[in-house]
């Protein structure tokens, strides 16, 4: 016997509030890449421990990977929503410094030079 008696929902009902719930579960999930982006992005560019340099370093050849990965889920971040980015006081939208793969005989490396 439940503690307080509900009214039964039509299905159009359960429908519009299932359809509620997936979307602020996938708003909830958004807001999670977003955040993780930026941690990542500060993790890199505003580390109070290191320079961007050597973090470059300490990424190695994988150092291309990540920025190539980093550049795809910031695209798909901006697809979803173009001010998803947007913050009063820090840019992540541009990296502070130039950044290039290093090239050796003519292929990258997997490194990148930053600055």
């Amino acid at each position: 016997m439940p503690v307080f008696e509900t009214p039964a929902l039509t299905p159009e009902e359960i429908a519009a509030k299932a359809v509620l719930q997936a979307k602020m579960r996938i708003n909830g999930q958004v807001m999670q890449y977003v955040r993780a982006y930026m941690k990542e992005f500060d993790s890199f560019w505003r580390n109070p421990q290191c320079t961007p340099e050597q973090m470059a370093t300490a990424w190695g050849t994988e150092c291309l990977a990540m920025f190539t990965k980093s550049a795809a889920t910031k695209a798909y971040l901006l697809s979803l929503d173009a001010n998803c980015l947007d913050h009063p006081e820090l840019d992540y939208i541009n990296a502070p410094l130039p950044v290039n793969p290093e090239i050796v005989d003519g292929a990258p490396t997997g490194r990148m030079i930053v600055g």
